[in-house]
């Protein structure tokens, strides 16, 4: 049976090996960085590993990821860095706060706001807690509506000229708050972090 881990590992040496056969300065210089980066300094090696992994969940980047479950394993990071009191799902604090943004996309005249999903740790509000936020943003979150090129603005058109505006559709909410992704507030929160989506 194979070892994802040893193959993972495997497939990575080769192709380190392969990048810096190459003998360039540039890319020896961005591995030196990325090494050092992540020796004992004002923050412990754990604590490193544990925002290199929180950024490669960010980027999705999946073989990042794998790279630091394994450094945070070997570090002696594993499920048990759960914190319990941060673990009783119906105690989170819950928002759906609307952000004021910069731009006008449907032309009404008023600045448009976007809808930010916010969970957090009840210790923030009874404690004071400052905690990290670990922020997602994908546009898919809001859901996508039914329909097809009507939806897109019409780019068949001369130079100079407006184009035809697209069809704006009805979007209708379902349920007093959208459930956006649980697979985040499972893994962060109860590691004592702030999700925001």
């Amino acid at each position: 049976m194979s070892n994802p881990v040893e193959e993972f590992n495997s497939y990575r040496e080769k192709m380190n090996t392969h990048i810096l056969a190459d003998n360039n300065t540039v890319i020896k210089r961005i591995f030196n960085l990325d090494t050092k980066a992540f020796h004992e300094g004002a923050l412990d090696v754990p604590t490193k590993e544990l925002l290199g992994l929180v950024a490669s969940a960010v980027l999705r980047c999946d073989d990042c990821i794998k790279y630091h479950l394994e450094k945070c394993h070997k570090e002696g990071l594993s499920r048990a860095q759960i914190v319990e009191a941060f673990s009783d799902y119906t105690k989170w604090i819950r928002h759906d706060l609307w952000v004021e943004t910069e731009f006008d996309t449907d032309g009404d005249g008023k600045l448009d706001r976007m809808h930010v999903s916010v969970t957090r740790p009840e210790q923030t509000k009874t404690e004071g807690l400052k905690l990290p936020v670990f922020y997602v943003s994908s546009p898919y979150f809001a859901g996508v509506a039914k329909g097809g090129k009507e939806l897109v603005w019409e780019v068949n058109h001369e130079l100079g000229e407006a184009g035809k505006e697209p069809t704006r559709p009805e979007v209708k909410r379902r349920g007093k708050r959208p459930i956006i992704s649980n697979s985040h507030l499972r893994t962060w929160v109860p590691r004592g972090y702030i999700v925001v989506h």
